[in-house]
């Protein structure tokens, strides 16, 4: 264990099943909304406090959900449009299209409609590793089949073949001022493919050579969309991904872990957390060295970090650990 390293600790929420995916609600108005799964049954509820949670809803999609991933759309929450929507992928290999309607008098007092969900056609030969959705609506997943679907209003956009299992897939914030969408994609083969989206086609841009495998994840940067993060083997690498300067791109970063995978802070570009089969870690990266300065001891099937405090959330077994700095 590193100098300074200090053993976290947590609040305890058990529950009546395995969590397999946790995730906190992105948007400003909603930030302590969070939405869990146990088996088939979608779960979301409400933080109160730091050290309780109010399950105010719950949905059974009817096969066990893997992963969640809320839509950034920004329109979800003016006057005219509150509505929620988030990405659900199945044990079934399928991506569901989840959308309710929300009403928000104050962050202490959340209400939601009938939830309601769609199949999205195009059901992946193989596991699902990465979901993404855009602000502009469009969904895209990647999974060991080698391929990504690409989803605009729930309805199958376009889809691309690569040459070895894909294995992350993030959209870009900002639209083109052509209206083109742009999207990055991993392949396990240690390579990164720029892609843009216009209308129902894809464009190859760039490709990025990282040398590194295999790549297990990647995610850009919540806060500065010119940084990629990644786990390679058992190692974190980060790299500036200017689109100007893509296929140039050299690691910025490389600091060995043991493995896993990881998830941004909201608050700073310093800052992750891992997590694997033995323990969770929250670490603040510079001049390729870290300081770790919380452990949580066990497996974390899944963690998400709260949108403005300091907070860790993660799924460990049929607990929910909530984390505070």
């Amino acid at each position: 264990m590193e100098e300074g390293n200090r053993k976290a600790k947590t609040v305890q929420i058990n529950h009546d099943g395995i969590i397999n995916a946790v995730e906190f609600c992105p948007h400003s108005k909603a930030v302590d909304l969070l939405a869990y799964t146990i088996g088939p049954r979608l779960t979301l509820a409400k933080l109160e406090g730091s050290k309780k949670l109010q399950d105010i809803q719950q949905y059974h999609l009817g096969v066990e959900i893997v992963s969640i991933t809320w839509s950034p759309t920004s329109s979800c929450f003016n006057e005219a449009n509150t509505i929620i929507k988030l990405a659900l992928s199945g044990t079934d290999n399928n991506v569901y299209l989840l959308e309710n309607e929300l009403n928000i008098a104050d962050r202490n007092n959340i209400e939601l409609g009938e939830i309601k969900v769609k199949t999205l056609e195009g059901q992946a030969q193989s596991f699902i590793n990465g979901v993404a959705c855009s602000n502009l609506d469009t969904i895209a997943s990647v999974s060991n089949d080698m391929t990504l679907r690409v989803w605009k209003d729930a309805t199958p956009c376009a889809r691309k073949q690569f040459t070895s299992p894909a294995c992350g897939v993030a959209f870009y914030p900002e639209q083109q001022t052509n209206g083109e969408e742009r999207l990055l994609v991993a392949e396990r083969r240690g390579v990164v493919h720029a892609l843009a989206l216009a209308g129902s086609e894809l464009w190859p841009l760039l490709s990025l050579q990282t040398r590194q495998e295999p790549l297990q994840c990647i995610d850009l940067c919540p806060l500065d969309d010119a940084v990629l993060g990644g786990m390679a083997g058992d190692t974190y690498v980060q790299w500036g991904v200017d689109l100007a300067n893509f296929e140039s791109s050299l690691p910025i970063l490389e600091i060995p872990l043991n493995g896993g995978h990881f998830k941004w802070a909201r608050d700073t570009v310093d800052k992750i957390a891992l997590y694997n089969s033995k323990q969770t870690e929250v670490i603040f990266l510079g001049d390729n060295d870290r300081q770790t300065n919380i452990i949580i001891e066990g497996h974390a099937a899944s963690i998400t970090w709260h949108g403005v405090h300091p907070l860790l959330v993660m799924a460990m077994g049929s607990t929910l650990c909530l984390q505070f700095e």
